[in-house]
């Protein structure tokens, strides 16, 4: 088997579920069709970080398909913006930055939900100003959710 670059994952990722690549470990994207994990897993993703309820995954045994194709599952199911507590948001701060958990790929059916929960940790628990966690949740791929995070007690200040 080749040797698997950062590359390789960004571009399978891409290909799999419209990734983005905020940074070296971390891609934020749609959710992953379950017979793409072991591709996925072959070009190096350690992490999925799923924040869709049980009721929109595509296969109720979702959790355990990842974990056979030998990748870590997190689960931070939210439907909207009011469900990101400050409790969830310092939960994805913390695995943005756990450098042993990465690469990881944070993703909800769209993307938009997981980009959404980095920008309210990023102003939360990383330090940044409103505006920094917005640019930050856009790369993301915060879009049509961007409205609800602006309108979060942290963005209104």
């Amino acid at each position: 088997m080749p040797q698997q670059t950062p590359d390789n994952l960004q571009q399978c990722a891409a290909h799999h579920c419209n990734a983005i690549k905020l940074s070296d470990g971390c891609l934020f994207g749609s959710a992953p069709d379950p017979s793409t994990l072991q591709e996925l897993a072959d070009a190096g993703l350690k992490t999925v970080v799923d924040f869709r309820p049980a009721s929109e995954w595509s296969c109720p045994d979702w959790p355990q398909r990842v974990q056979a194709a030998g990748m870590d599952f997190r689960h931070f199911p939210v439907s909207n913006v009011n469900e990101m507590t400050p409790t969830l948001t310092a939960a994805v701060w913390e695995l943005w930055q756990d450098s042993t958990a990465q690469p990881l790929l944070m993703h909800c059916a769209s993307g938009n939900r997981a980009a959404a929960a980095l920008a309210l940790a990023a102003v939360r628990h990383g330090g940044m100003n409103p505006q920094q966690a917005l640019v930050l949740g856009q790369q993301a791929g915060l879009t049509k959710m961007l409205p609800a995070v602006q309108q979060c007690r942290e963005f209104c200040q």
